[in-house]
């Protein structure tokens, strides 16, 4: 075996010479076997790099061109979903102003923009084009019944909390002894009331004329009116069923009663009228402190320091900001719905009459001025003139600041 690859050898690689031919002469140059035999392999060596290179640089331009169609593919994808949600942009903003009951004309609106779209696009399959507007029909349509679900159900949140709400001022103003129900039958309770609800009202109406303006923009695009009938039946704007108007009409009557109740609870004076003070005389039956006869106190007595500040349980307008007989230096604040505070022997009297205070204003200092035996703060709260007691108030108050 090796004398046969010796012999190939010597038949492949003999001794030659190269020969060159020039004006100097000429000049040979011996080629050996080993040499002839290293050119061979340095040959096909740089065959085999130039194959190799000419097969990578085809494969990667096929490549490359495969990339660049796999990406126009998915530009004109994009593109297209891009009109897509365009359109289902405008189907929602359109969703809206729509409820269930109009969906057939609003399948209709869908139908001719998906049209439109497919004669752009050059789309001429119906069948694709109708199971796509389907698609989106029945999901536009679970979303009003959604809407319409979680509005019943807003609704009944709201209900149900103001309701609670009520009960709780309702409880607190009553636990002071006033009689709650004869407070919302006064004049200015009532007027009150009247304002709330019409402000409400207005807010209603405003939705309305929405819808209204809706009707009008409808009338003035639809032309044709022929070969129509039927008989009349007045729909709401709302399109909401007699059960669900009826429990809105509940929650917006609860809602006003809210804002009349927050603002009586703003009015009756549940502060003290000074603070870290101490009690040394109750509403009611009482020795005189003076002539130690029986009489009824209408007000309670707090101690504090001399000149420590007497503050305004709520806000209002001072009355009375003076000197009266047996309560000495006194400031009479109105806070409106029939409430009074008085704030009586005052050292001095730091407002005047006319002049509106906020709760927990400075309105005077604490004294011994009239008919006292020391310094003190003699509190009264009045409702229609009718002295109430102000312990019932502050222990009120203790839930409410």
């Amino acid at each position: 075996m090796a004398r046969r690859f010796k012999l190939l050898n010597n038949r492949l690689f003999r001794a030659r010479n190269i020969i060159v031919v020039s004006e100097q002469g000429v000049k040979h140059y011996p080629l050996g076997a080993k040499l002839q035999f290293v050119g061979l392999l340095a040959l096909m060596g740089f065959l085999s790099w130039a194959s190799y290179s000419t097969g990578s640089y085809l494969s990667a331009k096929d490549l490359l061109r495969a990339k660049e169609r796999n990406i126009e593919q998915t530009v004109a994808q994009n593109r297209a979903i891009s009109e897509q949600f365009t359109i289902l942009k405008q189907d929602l903003a359109k969703l809206g102003t729509k409820d269930g009951e109009e969906l057939s004309e609003y399948e209709r609106f869908v139908m001719d923009q998906h049209k439109a779209l497919s004669e752009t696009d050059g789309i001429n399959s119906a069948a694709i084009g109708q199971n796509v507007l389907q698609a989106r029909i029945d999901y536009l349509e679970s979303m009003v019944n959604q809407m319409k679900s979680d509005r019943s159900l807003l609704v009944a949140s709201i209900r149900e909390r103001s309701e609670s709400q009520n009960g709780a001022y309702e409880d607190l103003i009553e636990s002071t002894g006033l009689n709650l129900a004869k407070l919302l039958k006064t004049p200015e309770a009532k007027a009150r009331m009247a304002k709330i609800q019409a402000d409400g009202d207005t807010k209603r109406q405003a939705a309305n004329a929405v819808q209204d303006e809706e009707l009008r923009r409808t009338k003035e695009t639809t032309s044709d009116f022929a070969n129509q009938g039927g008989p009349f039946e007045p729909a709401n704007p709302s399109q909401l069923s007699a059960d669900e108007l009826r429990a809105e009409e509940a929650m917006f009557d609860n809602l006003d009663e809210s804002i009349l109740l927050r603002e009586l609870m703003n009015v009756i004076p549940f502060a003290k009228p000074v603070a870290n003070a101490r009690v040394t005389s109750t509403f009611g039956r009482r020795v005189d402190p003076i002539n130690k006869r029986w009489a009824i106190h209408k007000g309670m007595d707090f101690v504090g320091p001399y000149g420590g500040k007497v503050q305004a349980t709520s806000g209002g307008t001072v009355t009375v900001a003076g000197t009266m007989r047996g309560y000495g230096n006194v400031v009479e604040i109105d806070h409106g719905y029939g409430f009074t505070t008085r704030y009586a022997h005052l050292q001095k009297v730091l407002v005047t009459e006319g002049q509106s205070v906020k709760k927990g204003a400075t309105i005077g200092t604490q004294g011994n001025s009239g008919r006292s035996t020391g310094t003190h703060v003699h509190y009264e709260v009045r409702h229609n003139k009718t002295a109430l007691n102000p312990d019932k108030f502050v222990k009120a108050g203790n839930h409410v600041f």
